[in-house]
């Protein structure tokens, strides 16, 4: 299983000082070569892969569905909450 290391910054102060990135939790996923994740609501995450599939996933990184289009080699996803955009290479 491939290891995804979720990190998250802390607020930059209005001030310009500098914020830092905190470790905050492991999660392993069963998607192979994962390039870019996003949380999905409450229920877990999408996540892009290498091999150009979506896929969706439980908080704990196992795949719960897998997208029918297929991509080259997807790198990035994006949603504005009706879509998701991703970027193929």
């Amino acid at each position: 299983m491939i290891q995804l290391l979720l990190l998250f910054a802390s607020l930059i102060p209005a001030s310009g000082g500098k914020g830092t990135l905190h470790h905050k939790s492991r999660v392993f996923t069963e998607v192979k070569e994962p390039s870019d994740i996003i949380p999905d609501g409450k229920e877990g995450f999408m996540v892009v892969s290498d091999n150009g599939r979506i896929f969706r996933t439980n908080r704990e990184g196992k795949k719960i569905q897998k997208s029918e289009c297929h991509g080259m080699d997807f790198e990035a996803i994006t949603s504005d909450n009706s879509y998701y955009y991703v970027s193929d290479e």
